[in-house]
């Protein structure tokens, strides 16, 4: 275990170095002599996705029970425009006024034209859903498309984030 002392005593090195204090903490000292506390740990990959799959159904399975139990009279199905803030017109023709209105649609992953060179190797989130485990590593892309459906694919916030497991 480091002890201050141990710690304030500890010299710059020309690359930075590991002292390690027990139980994967250890402590890295830089040659900017600036140190940082660390700890090294594991990912149980397949208990890790079995979580997200089991939380995805729970999420799912709360969303369905809360749906059903609404009455059959508010709960529409079909093809609907708005025609103002508080009306809907349905395909058949039905006005609909409403205070409220729940737009369940689904969704469906959506990339630029060029990431399709990738292959097999472009991930979306409904493949992650079906891993068993995780790999060592991989690279993530968080998309958020703005809300006007005029802003081109171009202008989709992208933040990168690499997840390396058990380092």
């Amino acid at each position: 275990m480091l002890s201050v002392a141990k710690i304030r005593s500890l010299k710059a090195g020309p690359k930075p170095t590991k002292h390690a204090d027990g139980g994967g903490l250890f402590l890295l000292s830089n040659p900017d002599r600036k140190k940082f506390w660390r700890l090294s740990y594991r990912f149980c990959g397949k208990a890790v996705m079995a979580r997200v799959r089991a939380e995805r159904d729970r999420f799912v399975g709360l969303v369905v029970e809360d749906v059903e139990g609404w009455p059959d009279a508010h709960k529409i199905s079909g093809s609907a425009r708005f025609t103002a803030p508080d009306r809907l017109i349905l395909d058949d023709g039905t006005a609909i006024e409403a205070g409220r209105v729940v737009i369940a649609t689904g969704s469906r992953a959506v990339w630029p034209a060029a990431w399709n060179a990738l292959g097999d190797r472009l991930i979306i989130n409904d493949d992650v859903s079906d891993w068993d485990d995780l790999p060592g590593s991989f690279n993530g892309f968080l998309a958020i498309r703005r809300h006007s459906e005029s802003d081109p694919i171009a202008d989709v916030d992208r933040r990168s984030r690499e997840c390396r497991i058990g380092l």
